[in-house]
């Protein structure tokens, strides 16, 4: 892997450019995604500001470039007309975005709009953006699809609903190609700088500790493995190359189950042999109560279909974290 902060690289263009490379889904991406492409089409654009544990996963696999995305020119010169950027980069909490509505608008909207100018300089036309189910639909009543209406009840979830609204406007006034993949929650490995629930609720009971639950129990999340979400992924950059200008697609990526975070806490405690207190707090604002999606329009056209249990995939992060997560060990 070849580390280049903001200086200016004799290189072609390439193939893939993925934002926030070296995070929890992209460093999971690109190790898949590796096998098929070669390092040098490869570039990964990350800050560094929430996950470095992840770069010697991405040794060889990418070319790393240190940079905010408003720094254009640190990877404009990356970009070319063949160029397909997967944007994945951004501020993915709920409850960090009821706090700073501002910070959460700049890191997921402003980023979105720059990434999307430079493309439009280059010659560019062709993005898989990285969206969100749960927040981004509110509180509709699940399952939520591709159909239901978005109502955001959260800053980040209106952040990521205007990154959708940006992307359709560039298909139809600029001729871009843009595939939306609305995520379930995700879990999996290679995610120690991660605070879901499923990350939150292992360190502690590592611990020793009680764990919380915002609610009664009852309330329900999509989990998905990342192993699954990047299948999606690469199904995605088939799709997107038959697109035609100007064409935009939506997609819920989930496992099409409203799992309660009561069931959620029993399957952790039995991968880990262990039973600690529970604690049960307010509903916090901003999440859902209530939330899984029907998969079927992914699974149709992009022939996407979850193969990993939630049981299986804990098991797997248990593991995992009690080698790599340095709050478990």
């Amino acid at each position: 892997m070849t580390i280049a902060r903001h200086s200016a690289m004799n290189r072609g263009c390439a193939r893939l450019l993925i934002t926030g490379g070296v995070g929890f889904l992209g460093t999971n991406l690109i190790m898949e995604i590796s096998k098929s492409y070669r390092a040098g089409d490869i570039v990964c654009l990350d800050s560094l500001e929430s996950a470095t544990a992840n770069l010697p996963c991405l040794l060889g696999k990418a070319e790393l470039i240190i940079s905010p995305i408003c720094e254009i020119g640190s990877y404009s010169h990356f970009i070319g007309p063949e160029t397909i950027v997967i944007h994945l980069a951004a501020s993915g909490g709920v409850v960090d975005s009821v706090k700073d509505p501002i910070s959460n608008f700049k890191s997921n909207v402003q980023s979105t709009l720059n990434i999307l100018e430079v493309m439009k300089s280059k010659g560019a036309t062709k993005v898989i953006f990285a969206s969100t189910g749960g927040a981004l639909m509110g509180d509709s009543s699940p399952p939520v699809s591709e159909a239901s209406l978005p109502r955001p009840i959260s800053p980040y979830g209106a952040s990521k609903l205007s990154c959708e609204a940006y992307l359709n406007a560039y298909c139809a006034s600029y001729g871009f190609k843009a595939i939306m993949l609305r995520f379930g929650n995700v879990y999996g490995m290679h995610s120690a700088h991660k605070k879901g629930v499923i990350n939150t609720w292992l360190r502690e009971v590592t611990r020793n500790k009680e764990i919380t639950i915002y609610g009664d129990g009852s309330e329900t999340r999509d989990f998905i493995n990342a192993r699954d979400i990047v299948q999606g992924i690469t199904q995605s950059l088939c799709l997107i190359e038959e697109l035609q200008c100007g064409v935009s697609e939506v997609f819920h990526l989930a496992n099409g189950e409203g799992v309660e975070l009561g069931r959620l806490a029993d399957l952790l405690f039995s991968s880990m042999s262990k039973k600690p207190s529970i604690q049960y707090a307010g509903n916090r604002i901003g999440e859902v109560r209530y939330n899984f999606a029907d998969y079927s329009k992914a699974q149709k056209i992009l022939g996407f279909k979850p193969v990993v249990a939630l049981g299986d995939g804990i098991r797997e992060l248990v593991r995992w974290s009690m080698i790599h997560d340095p709050f478990c060990n």
